[in-house]
């Protein structure tokens, strides 16, 4: 899927990112496919040394590229000791000078500083590549936080540093503790569209479509994050994750018709095409789409693991689509809307049918497929049995009132305006006046 012509465009995307999240996909890149995996390697070198002091990442990354050269009879790359000299005493200064102002701030009991120093350190680490170090500094930060400001800042140091170590678990962890924190946030869209960002990305790491795209429609073009996700990527992913999950009016509601996603989809208008021929039963332009995109999805750092479920799941969408409306559907014309060859269409139709996605019988002698259509009538009588009882009780218990209130076995409380009025007590001749809460009665009368 991935060759010569497509190396080139997969590099140039990579290298929108920064830090960690480029030298990640570089790497990836590098790892999965061979004919990629020099120029992959020497993107990577360069960000390393442009972006971060990881001087064990840079000697291991040349190391990897140096077994793929010598295998290939190519050059070698040789490590830049006069970087990674200088790199070292930066790094040996900024510790010496970071811990300090920590002993400094700790002594002086500075809250706010101690904070800070804990913070700084923390990114510290995350630049060196000490991953654990700079958890255990930040979580340290996070007990010194005054504010929701603060709390919601340290939180996202910490997923930034989960999403450039891998760590997903950590990520989503944090992504509850933040929800709270960010509601008390004064520009809480910008907060919110950033919480749907992670949450998009965890959710579609675990498997869980349709929180992925409930997550990924809530970004509005305007959303920063560049160093997680470009906003080509948001709208790649949530077009995959919607066409997976969502009903053909959910399509139209979410997608199409909101203002706000559909400028972002504006950044991909292919995703926006794929949406709108999805909808109008055009599958096989669908599918087509879909293939040709292929080589970005292999090379996505979040995709590869989970694009041939979409691709099941978008298929499967699309036949329960296309037949239900139907009794009986020909297999030779459907197979001209989907662009497949009949026998492919009756190998995914079967297994729709036996997944229960799509509730019909196939017949391969005529080559038709039979919608089976479930028999409402028995629950429709069944229903209307049970509110036809419904009323005639409602009904009897009203027409019980009434004759309980004429026989005046029921004393109604009209409230304090309305005036004395007469009122027949038992049996035995006496008139007493009732108003609301009070009761005049000859006191000789045994009741």
């Amino acid at each position: 899927m991935v060759d010569h012509q497509n190396v080139q465009p997969i590099l140039a995307r990579i290298s929108q990112y920064t830090g960690l999240q480029a030298v990640n996909r570089f790497c990836f890149v590098a790892e999965n496919f061979p004919i990629a995996s020099i120029p992959a390697y020497k993107h990577a070198l360069e960000r390393i040394v442009q972006d971060t002091w990881n001087i064990k990442l840079y000697r291991s990354i040349i190391e990897s590229h140096n077994e793929i050269a010598s295998k290939n009879n190519l050059p070698l790359v040789h490590a830049d000791d006069s970087w990674i000299e200088n790199t070292q005493s930066e790094i040996n200064q900024t510790s010496g000078r970071l811990g300090n102002e920590l002993k400094i701030h700790t002594t002086n009991l500075v809250k706010e500083g101690i904070r800070a120093a804990y913070t700084e350190l923390g990114l510290h680490h995350r630049k060196i590549g000490d991953f654990n170090g700079a958890q255990r500094l930040l979580l340290k930060a996070r007990e010194y936080c005054t504010n929701q400001v603060q709390i919601a800042e340290t939180f996202w140091e910490i997923i930034d540093l989960a999403f450039d170590f891998g760590d997903y678990k950590l990520a989503q962890i944090h992504v509850g503790k933040i929800e709270g924190a960010i509601e008390a946030i004064m520009n809480f869209q910008r907060w919110n569209e950033r919480l749907a960002i992670i949450t998009g990305l965890c959710a579609l790491r675990l498997g869980n479509y349709l929180k992925a795209a409930n997550s990924f429609v809530k970004v509005s073009r305007e959303a920063g994050l560049n160093s997680k996700m470009q906003i080509v990527n948001i709208a790649v992913y949530s077009t995959l994750c919607a066409l997976a999950s969502y009903s053909r009016r959910q399509l139209k509601e979410k997608i199409l018709d909101d203002p706000n996603f559909r400028s972002l989809l504006d950044a991909e208008p292919n995703y926006r095409n794929m949406v709108s021929l999805f909808r109008e039963n055009k599958f096989n332009a669908v599918f087509q789409l879909l293939q040709n995109s292929m080589p970005a999805y292999l090379t996505d750092l979040y995709l590869p693991r989970r694009i041939e479920r979409l691709l099941f799941l978008i298929q499967e969408k699309a036949i329960v689509q296309y037949f239900s409306p139907f009794s009986t559907a020909s297999l030779t014309k459907a197979s001209g809307i989907f662009g497949w060859s009949q026998e492919k269409l009756q190998e995914r139709v079967i297994k729709s049918i036996q997944g229960k996605g799509l509730n019909a019988k196939l017949d391969l002698t005529n080559g038709v497929l039979m919608t089976v259509r479930r028999e409402t009538r028995p629950e429709l009588y069944q229903d209307a049995i049970q509110f036809a009882n419904k009323i005639e009780n409602e009904s009897n218990a009203a027409i019980l009132r009434l004759n309980l209130i004429h026989s005046d076995l029921i004393v109604q409380d009209f409230g304090d305006k309305l005036p004395l009025m007469p009122y027949q007590f038992g049996q035995m001749g006496h008139k007493s006046s009732v108003t609301p809460g009070k009761v005049k009665m000859n006191t000789n009368e045994v009741l």
